[in-house]
């Protein structure tokens, strides 16, 4: 059994934490009839834009949970999540590119591959 690198631990609890968020701060802007939008085309249905932070939400908090138990799957989802959220989302391009740099290194380098290839 290999230790759970810190960087691995770190990052995956963030992004549980910012999957959770993500949930709670979409329900409150749907139960204030605040518009979510952030979406690159502007004729969008709301529904869909909902649908997708909804999505983007649970894939993360998912994504971090299996991370943290060194589930490759995990990593693939949260990875797969930021380069779909990277493409569809317009509001903020370059912290998200910085944001998938940061869990690139965080999730894929040296001490982390053994830990997730790992039988878990």
């Amino acid at each position: 059994m290999i230790k759970r690198p810190v960087s691995v631990a770190i990052m995956s609890v963030l992004i549980m934490a910012i999957g959770f968020l993500n949930l709670i701060l979409t329900s409150m802007m749907i139960s204030r009839d605040v518009p979510i939008k952030g979406i690159i085309f502007a004729d969008t249905p709301e529904l869909v834009a909902v649908m997708l932070a909804y999505a983007g939400g649970a894939l993360l908090f998912i994504g971090g949970i299996l991370a943290f138990r060194g589930m490759h799957a995990g990593r693939m989802i949260i990875v797969i999540w930021c380069i779909l959220s990277l493409l569809l989302y317009a509001d903020s391009i370059i912290p998200r590119v910085v944001y998938l740099v940061v869990i690139f290194l965080t999730l894929f380098n040296r001490s982390a591959n053994p830990f997730f290839k790992s039988k878990r």
